[in-house]
């Protein structure tokens, strides 16, 4: 990275209480932050500008093979799994150089549905 430090590692954190905003939009809305853990390096390098060849396809099928593993995946579970994987793969661009919008790329490839079960363990989990 610029400056000459590595990414190390990234967690999410969840929070201890919902927003507003996680209530009315329970199907598609993280609850929690990711704490990126750096290293500062001893040597400076110029940081890639490579991104990965499809990206979205690499990105859909992470995501597939994710919920085939997990046999479903809250939107929650779903980015906490996928921002890591496309971060450490360099994989956030198209083959354009243009940012790719997660969110639309899982709309357009996947469906979330609605559970029956009443146990929820927290915001969002009725979708899978």
């Amino acid at each position: 990275m610029e400056g000459g430090f590595e990414l190390i590692n990234i967690v999410m954190q969840s929070q201890a209480v919902s927003s507003g905003t996680q209530g009315i939009n329970r199907k598609n809305t993280l609850t929690g932050d990711f704490i990126y853990n750096f290293k500062k390096t001893i040597e400076y390098s110029k940081p890639s500008s490579d991104y990965l060849k499809d990206a979205e396809g690499f990105i859909v099928d992470a995501i597939k093979e994710f919920l085939i593993e997990s046999d479903g995946s809250s939107s929650s579970e779903l980015y906490e799994y996928i921002i890591p994987i496309i971060l450490k793969n360099n994989a956030y661009c198209d083959n354009n150089g243009k940012v790719i919008n997660i969110d639309n790329l899982i709309k357009k490839e996947f469906e979330y549905v609605k559970l029956d079960k009443k146990d929820y363990k927290g915001l969002g989990e009725e979708y899978r």
